[in-house]
């Protein structure tokens, strides 16, 4: 009988073979457990499916201690944190808002402040004055230019600060128009989408949430008041910054309409009389 034979370097080769397939079958080794596939070296401390080590391992993560913060986490803006690990950090939010102790959201600066305020005086939270009603055209600018023309339209077409006649009703627009800047459906608009402005009861409501009735109670408040000034409005000059503010609402009086006044001479607010619409002053906008 003939017998099968192999070189001996070929039968050793061949039984060594047949071992590893042995133990690749089995899911084992000689020295590692089955679920071993080079992912150990993978940290996931937060267990958030993101680990340090980035390259094989995937995505980094950029805090290995919060599961909330990850390459995959939606970005919050406005809250110091870079939730998605971003390469730009932390988001800026497009308006950033504050809660006051009312419960309602503001925006955290007047409209054309570069800034939240750091004092009452604190100028480049000042921001721009508006002309009751009107766009933001050009003309709320503290160096916008003045003319004598009324508008008889809602939008001049220009970016002067109108100064009208020292005769009733004191208006940029003649005739007047009550509707704008009403939260139902008025015209011109200068807060941003979702935003509005307040309204005289929304005013006094704040006020009564404050530690003290006066500017160091409205700027130790979170919607940070500052004493900004106003534009005359028989003039066009820029007046009391750091003395007075004057913050508009949407409520209007026959002719005039009511703003939130702060002194810093004296210890209370204002809010019980309106003003001439043809003032410039200060607009800070409420979530709807």
């Amino acid at each position: 009988m003939n017998r099968l034979t192999f070189p001996r370097g070929i039968l050793a080769a061949l039984i060594i073979s047949i071992f590893s397939l042995s133990l690749f079958a089995c899911g084992g080794s000689s020295g590692s457990s089955g679920d071993d596939s080079g992912d150990s070296a993978c940290t996931d401390g937060d267990g958030d499916g993101y680990s340090l080590e980035g390259g094989t391992c995937g995505l980094v993560d950029c805090d290995d201690t919060d599961g909330a913060i990850n390459p995959g986490a939606a970005e919050v803006c406005g809250d110091g944190i870079d939730n998605d690990c971003g390469a730009d950090g932390e988001a800026t939010c497009p308006n950033p808002t504050v809660l006051s102790d009312t419960g309602k959201v503001w925006l955290d600066r007047n409209l054309g402040a570069s800034q939240v305020a750091e004092s009452p005086t604190d100028s480049a939270a000042y921001g721009d004055l508006y002309q009751w009603g009107r766009g933001a055209d050009g003309h709320q600018l503290r160096t916008s230019s003045t003319t004598n023309t009324l508008s008889s339209i809602d939008e001049p077409g220009h970016p002067d600060f109108i100064v009208p006649p020292n005769s009733a009703p004191h208006d940029w627009r003649e005739p007047q128009n009550h509707t704008l800047w009403q939260p139902e459906a008025g015209n011109n608009n200068v807060c941003p989408a979702g935003f509005r402005l307040p309204n005289v009861e929304e005013w006094m409501a704040e006020r009564a949430s404050w530690g003290s009735d006066d500017a160091a109670g409205a700027f130790a408040s979170p919607l940070k008041l500052v004493l900004a000034g106003s534009r005359n409005q028989l003039t066009g000059i820029v007046q009391d910054e750091g003395v007075y503010g004057q913050y508009w609402s949407s409520t209007v009086q026959i002719s005039e309409t009511y703003s939130l006044w702060l002194e810093s001479t004296v210890d209370r607010t204002n809010l019980t009389f309106p003003n001439y619409r043809a003032f410039g002053m200060s607009v800070r906008c409420i979530k709807d």
